[in-house]
């Protein structure tokens, strides 16, 4: 069995190494050429896609020989920025009682790092023979999921995938939605002195705004209801006038669970403007970012060949799961069509000071993956 050949202190110097190498939002360049220098090293065809000026997802590509499965494996190559106060220097990478503290360590180069050790072992042994393994490093997950919406785009095909976002406790097979929208309500001036003259469009929003719970939504058996809030309002003049504000536009996030979808909401937000009374015109714009929400059926064999690996490692149940937040999953199914799962080593402090993950999780991960593409590929 090849995870018994996983190189557990590879794995500790490749996450040390990829924690140095800086990668916030907006500048993952040299995490990317990290990640392509070692895939070529185990035989992978890699290639960049430009997403936005200097910025390009790193997708690596092997096939072993017989006609077989399409896996995808990988994840996001950014980090947010450091926050919070940290007690040593977060581009530094620190081991302590087992775990490994840097800048991304658990969010999620111990997950990368994980699938490339599983590719390094199955190099060495020798013991794949049929189908394909890609692996997609993306950039701006942290922000817009640009780098994902540029593989969705691209003619690269995939039967299923796994991305090792940290979440090792359970597989995750879904997930709500998120969209964001831009609301305008255009008024009429007037002076503020005789407001019935004219159409205040901040007094209009905030009627908008308080009628919003009333809006339809859906209810997932497991994710809940959808969530929404105000991020932000502005209307008005800058400067001081005793005039009626003519033009009020707010920011509103949408979170979504099946079956909803962007332009359902757009429609009862349009509705709720009718039925309230509003003066004055409505204009609903629909901003990135967009998630959709997702559900992977529990009888995919990515779901099954990974709870199945998890077991033969750990002897234990490895149960499914839903995600509480959105990210790249969100668009390799709704978009792409591909089954995608999550599932990788697990940590803490995850965009705060002294993030950190367990070096045991992160090994561990790495040979339940290698079980996987053993069992698929082999």
């Amino acid at each position: 069995m090849i995870e018994k050949v996983v190189d557990g202190n590879w794995c500790i110097e490749q996450l040390k190494e990829a924690i140095r190498i800086p990668s916030p939002t907006g500048n993952e360049e040299r995490l990317a050429d990290w990640v392509g220098s070692i895939l070529k090293r185990f035989g992978f065809e890699v290639d960049f896609q430009e997403v936005d000026q200097e910025r390009k997802n790193v997708v690596g590509r092997r096939a072993f020989g017989r006609k077989g499965p399409s896996i995808l494996v990988g994840g996001h190559l950014d980090t947010v920025q450091a926050a919070g106060d940290w007690s040593r220097d977060p581009l530094i990478p620190v081991v302590e009682n087992g775990n490994l503290f840097g800048l991304g360590a658990c969010d999620m180069k111990a997950g990368l790092v994980a699938l490339l050790a599983a590719i390094e072992a199955i190099d060495r042994s020798r013991a794949l023979s049929r189908g394909e393994l890609l692996f997609a490093g993306l950039v701006d997950e942290e922000a817009l999921s640009l780098g994902a919406k540029a593989f969705v785009k691209s003619p690269l095909k995939a039967d299923m995938a796994l991305l090792a976002e940290p979440h090792d406790d359970e597989i995750v097979i879904g997930g709500p939605g998120k969209v964001l929208f831009e609301i305008h309500l255009q008024g009429k001036g007037g002076h503020a002195s005789h407001p019935q003259s004219g159409i205040n469009a901040i007094g209009e929003a905030a009627k908008l705004i308080n009628h919003l719970d009333q809006l339809p939504r859906a209810k997932h058996d497991i994710m809940g209801t959808g969530t929404h809030c105000v991020l932000r309002i502005q209307g008005g003049s800058e400067t001081y006038s005793l005039s009626i504000p003519e033009s009020c536009s707010f920011l509103w996030s949408r979170h979504l669970v099946p079956p909803e979808t962007a332009d359902q909401v757009a429609l009862d937000l349009e509705h709720l403007g009718t039925i309230t009374g509003l003066k004055g015109k409505l204009t609903v714009r629909r901003k990135d970012p967009y998630y959709p929400p997702y559900v992977v059926a529990r009888d995919e064999v990515i779901v099954r060949s990974l709870q199945q690996a998890y077991h033969e490692e750990t002897s234990k149940l490895l149960t499914v799961g839903f995600g509480k937040s959105v990210s790249d999953a969100n668009l390799l199914v709704a978009d792409k069509g591909i089954p995608t799962v999550l599932f990788g080593p697990r940590g803490g402090n995850i965009h705060s000071a002294d993030e950190y993950v367990s070096i045991d999780s992160m090994i561990r991960a790495a040979r339940i993956y290698t079980r996987v593409f053993e069992a698929l590929l082999g």
